[in-house]
Order: C-alpha cells, then sequence, then structure tokens
C-alpha cells in the first residue's frame, strides 16, 4: 500500500492517504516529472500497457507519486531509480510546480514538479520495470511535437511544453558557450 500526503486546493498540506483512494476521492497529491534530454533529444517512454491510467502512451522519460513525507528532489530519484534504473539528479536541481486538476478529461488533481535534467543516456542500457514501462526511445524535439500534435504523446498543456522547452534552450545554450 502506498501513502500520499493530500492537499487543499492551495498546496497546503491535510493529511495522508492510501494513493488509490487519493485518487477516487480526487485529492490533490504531488507527482514528479523528470524530463532527460541530451541536446535537442527527448528521453521518452511508452507507459505499461498494464497501467490504470493511460496505458500504452508515449510519455515523460520519468513520473511518479510522492511518497508521504517525501521532497521533489527525493521522489524523483527514488522514481528514476524505480522506473528505469538510473538516478543523476543532484541537490543543485530546480523545480517547477504545475496544478493540473483533470488532463484529457482525467480528474488527478495533481501537483506536477517538473525538472528538465540534460545527460546522454543509452537507453538500450536502462532496467526498466515491466509494471511502468514498455518502451524508451530518444526522439528529438520535432519529432516530439508530431508525436503531440496526431496524439500518440501525452496531451501535457502548451504552457507545460514551453517550460520544458525553454529548459532546454537554455541548456543548449550554456553547451555550445563553452
Amino acid at each position: 500500500m502506498e501513502i500520499i500526503d493530500i492537499f487543499d486546493e492551495n498546496g497546503n498540506k491535510i493529511g495522508e492517504k492510501e494513493k488509490n483512494q487519493a485518487h477516487i476521492d480526487h485529492d490533490w497529491h504531488n507527482v514528479c516529472h523528470v524530463w532527460i534530454v541530451n541536446g535537442n533529444d527527448i528521453l521518452i517512454q511508452k507507459r505499461s500497457k498494464n497501467k490504470k491510467s493511460f496505458p500504452n502512451i508515449w510519455d515523460i522519460a520519468v513520473a511518479g507519486h510522492f511518497q508521504a513525507g517525501e521532497t521533489p528532489l527525493d521522489a524523483s530519484k527514488r522514481e528514476m531509480k524505480e522506473e528505469i534504473g538510473i538516478t543523476f539528479l543532484d541537490d543543485s536541481i530546480s523545480f517547477k510546480k504545475f496544478k493540473v486538476g483533470s488532463p484529457n478529461g482525467y480528474i488527478v488533481n495533481e501537483f506536477q514538479y517538473v525538472v528538465v535534467v540534460s545527460k546522454d543516456v543509452d537507453a538500450s542500457k536502462l532496467k526498466l520495470d515491466p509494471l511502468e514501462v514498455d518502451d524508451v526511445k530518444w526522439v528529438s524535439k520535432d519529432e516530439l511535437l508530431i508525436m503531440y500534435r496526431n496524439k500518440d504523446f501525452f496531451q501535457y498543456k502548451y504552457e507545460y511544453l514551453d517550460y520544458v522547452f525553454s529548459c532546454m534552450n537554455k541548456i543548449n545554450s550554456k553547451e555550445y558557450a563553452k
């Protein structure tokens, strides 16, 4: 049983609850989203066919719920290890928090902590959790946008994707400046 913190709509902690019950009750809760980029390429995962929500959909490299009491950094490190078998985040990472109520008509009431990190990862050597992830691959930013337009990629709001692409641009400008 997975216990998560629950919040009011303003982000104030109001208690803890079992994750599945929190979803049934549409309680606000925290999730982490880790985008792994390398230049203009983005590592994406195909969600497991066994997932309750959005099975077989291409999505970001890593995402998951905070356990009760976890920080964004702790949750992101744990989810990376669980889903794809690696951890390389450190204390210098910053997160942006998005409040999301009903993406794609699915009520989730999440505070999404999003981080974009630059790392060259060999996708063929990742240890995928078959309960979470069926496949991973690198795609270019342009390929991701085509997948998004064709609804082959999870339908995040434009503000969210703009943030990710803005982070990529900042990362790339630093790399090219070296």
